[in-house]
């Protein structure tokens, strides 16, 4: 049985109020029925040091959860021309361009851009923190800003076309590799 409960109804008055069951005696001593005191006595009860002392720690909890809810939004768009090339992010396939990605951490990234017909760009790409995200200031902004800070970057690239006869000598390179592979395959040859 908890030390407080509430009681609907008093049998001696007939009428129905509402009561506060409190256990007042110690841990230690023998547990049997509590006593009955109106709520106005209970509210007496919460004026006592013991429960203002919670209550403050309860409002100051409060407060650091609401101005606790500062968060740093960190995002990258890669644009192409042509639209529509491969776009990869420190090894990491993301899709075709335009596509955009969130990021944790600031420094150089390195972009790796293809595209059929196109030369294939990789691209070290330098992402400079703003001034709020210098220590000790980004643990600030990241954790006690009551509004969200959103950095965008979008990068843009323009990848050059293959040249047609260096496209011929590689279909070429290709035709006489898969000749060698099928004769190397069909074991050797005995005069």
């Amino acid at each position: 049985m908890s030390p407080f409960q509430t009681s609907n109804s008093c049998s001696n008055l007939g009428t129905q109020r509402k009561f506060l069951l409190v256990d007042w005696r110690p841990a230690g001593m023998f547990r049997g029925a509590g006593r009955m005191i109106r709520l106005s006595s209970a509210i007496s009860l919460v004026r006592s040091s013991a429960v203002k002392r919670v209550f403050g720690i309860c409002v100051v909890l409060s407060l650091v959860t609401l101005f606790q809810s500062g968060c740093m939004s960190r995002r990258i768009t890669v644009r192409t021309q042509p639209p529509g090339a491969l776009v990869e992010m420190n090894g990491k396939r993301l899709g075709p361009s335009p596509v955009s990605t969130n990021f944790t951490y600031y420094g150089d990234n390195e972009f790796k851009i293809s595209s059929p017909g196109y030369e294939t760009a990789v691209v070290r790409q330098p992402t400079p923190a703003p001034w709020y995200q210098v220590p000790p200031l980004d643990f600030i902004s990241d954790n006690f800003l009551p509004f969200r800070v959103r950095d965008h970057r979008e990068y843009n690239y323009s990848l050059t076309p293959r040249d047609p006869l260096q496209e011929m000598d590689e279909q070429g390179l290709r035709s006489r590799g898969e000749n060698f592979r099928s004769q190397s395959q069909s074991g050797p040859v005995l005069p």
